[in-house]
């Protein structure tokens, strides 16, 4: 059992291959794009990204006081006067807890902005719509495929 997790920001190619790696284990939960991403792909996204609107993230786990694996990614994204927020975990993480941690950082991080705080969830993915849930997310859309959901601030986070 690890000691604790923590949020750090990608600041390099390095972190981007590990975010890149990451997502493409979680792929199959995207609600967006859910095609795997190429090295190359991942460089020339990271190359053009705006770093105002955009926060990336890589979730350690640490072991006896010593920064560990990365077992998952947050990302932060402004835009339309809203923050929306998404992430994932290894394959081997789910199911830990590490979950509701990386949401709960992802949420602490964005209350900065003072803007509606919002993800999307595929309906099949219930484990992740209970941890929204309790997060203090709440249902605003549901397109039969994928459900919206906001952040309430009178939440308990």
């Amino acid at each position: 059992m690890s000691e604790f997790i923590f949020l750090k920001p990608v600041r390099h190619d390095g972190d981007v291959e590990e975010l890149r790696k990451i997502r493409n284990e979680c792929k199959d939960f995207m609600t967006r794009n859910n095609n795997t991403i190429s090295a190359e792909q991942q460089k020339k996204w990271w190359s053009n990204l705006n770093t105002e609107t955009n926060k990336l993230f890589l979730l350690h786990e640490v072991f006896d006081g010593v920064a560990g694996v990365v077992i998952g990614y947050g990302y932060i994204r402004i835009e339309n006067n809203e923050v929306l927020i998404t992430g994932g975990l290894s394959a081997t993480e789910r199911g830990k807890g590490h979950g509701k941690k990386l949401f709960e950082y992802l949420v602490e991080i964005s209350k900065k902005f003072g803007l509606p705080i919002k993800l999307e969830v595929l309906k099949t993915n219930n484990r992740a719509f209970s941890i929204y849930n309790s997060l203090g997310f709440r249902v605003i859309g549901d397109d039969g495929n994928k459900i919206t959901m906001e952040y309430h601030y009178d939440s308990v986070i």
